[in-house]
């Protein structure tokens, strides 16, 4: 498992917990490594660590219906994992994909006032708005601690790789005060920084790479991904918790994915909605963007009207461009040529 830079966070958590009982709440795409990494984490720190997936485990949801109380909850848990042992002070549970179990999500609170286990939960459309039109009932405000996690930075790709410390040292203070490198180390460097573009920072990609050094797997990999994202798109659950999608907010989303290339490919200063659609408007496709952007699929760059701080007080709202999260993603969305092109520039 690859050294992520969100442990620091994670740590954070750990040690606030002998303040105030809160769950560490993991957000972020589908296959960042939430789940690889909410693990080991809780492995390190915890004797006993119990992982409860609310996705592929639906009998888990039913433990949830009767009531919140955490004594009654831990029973029911017991009974359908006997084989596990519940201890208390001692045990976290992980919930995976919390965002299935609205009841699950609101026992947070009640856990932590509780006291006797840790939480850590991961949710890759928890930051969908409605995903779940149970979650109207609430969420546990003051009880999660949340982080966000996205792919591999260039920095941890090059820790993947081995990159010697103080290399990344010496790149980082070269980078803050603005000084150049040794030209050997920084055509090396480039020639990571071309990979890091093509192969990207999803983990099982970047793993997959490194063994094989093929990249027509890593390929298909990274196809697979990109599918299982148009797979998930517009998906939500009724209040029975049951799963449908919307139809016609899929096929928006997807024309605003799909449109990036041709977005980025030409010198518009911002996203154009003509460019999807003749004759469309922002009200039409803004909470299609908005839909990826919670589910952590994009992010979007703002044009800004000045340079003063903060800069959030500047950002011109309807002016701005939509990046893909993961580089890697992003370049099998173009032509064969693309990775090619980047390899050899």
């Amino acid at each position: 498992m690859f050294k992520r830079k969100i442990e620091v966070e994670f740590d954070l958590w750990f040690d606030s917990l002998r303040i105030k009982k809160k769950a560490l709440v993991i957000r972020g795409a589908r296959q960042v490594g939430k789940t690889t990494l909410a693990l080991s984490y809780a492995k390190k720190k915890y004797n006993n660590v119990i992982y409860l997936d609310f996705k592929k485990e639906e009998e888990l949801k039913k433990i949830f219906e009767s009531n919140l109380n955490i004594d009654n909850i831990i029973t029911l848990l017991s009974a359908y994992r006997y084989q596990e042992k519940f201890i208390p002070n001692k045990t976290v549970l992980i919930f995976d994909k919390i965002q299935e179990c609205a009841n699950a999500r609101m026992a947070i609170k009640y856990f932590m006032l509780d006291a006797r286990y840790d939480i850590i939960a991961t949710g890759s459309l928890l930051g969908i708005r409605g995903y779940n039109k149970k979650m109207s009932s609430g969420v546990p405000t003051g009880f999660e601690w949340f982080c966000y996690m996205k792919p591999l930075d260039f920095e941890e790709y090059l820790m993947a790789k081995g990159i010697n410390q103080e290399v990344l040292k010496l790149l980082k203070t070269s980078f803050i005060n603005k000084t150049p490198i040794n030209d050997s180390l920084h055509t090396k460097m480039l020639e990571y920084f071309n990979e890091y573009l093509v192969i990207g920072g999803m983990p099982e990609v970047v793993d997959t790479y490194f063994k094989t050094k093929n990249l027509e797997l890593v390929k298909r990999i990274k196809t697979n991904i990109l599918e299982e994202y148009k797979d998930d798109v517009g998906r939500h659950l009724n209040n029975l918790e049951e799963e449908y999608q919307d139809t016609k907010e899929l096929t928006k989303i997807l024309e605003v994915y799909n449109s990036i290339p041709n977005q980025l490919g030409k010198e518009n200063k911002k996203f154009q909605y003509s460019v999807i659609e003749k004759n469309a408007r922002s009200k039409d496709y803004r909470d299609a963007i908005t839909y990826l952007e919670d589910a952590g699929i994009i992010t979007l760059c703002y044009n800004l009207s000045n340079l003063d701080l903060p800069l959030e007080g500047s950002k011109i709202e309807d002016q701005f461009k939509i990046y893909v999260n993961d580089t890697g993603l992003f370049v099998s969305m173009l032509e064969e040529d693309a990775i090619f092109n980047i390899l050899n520039r």
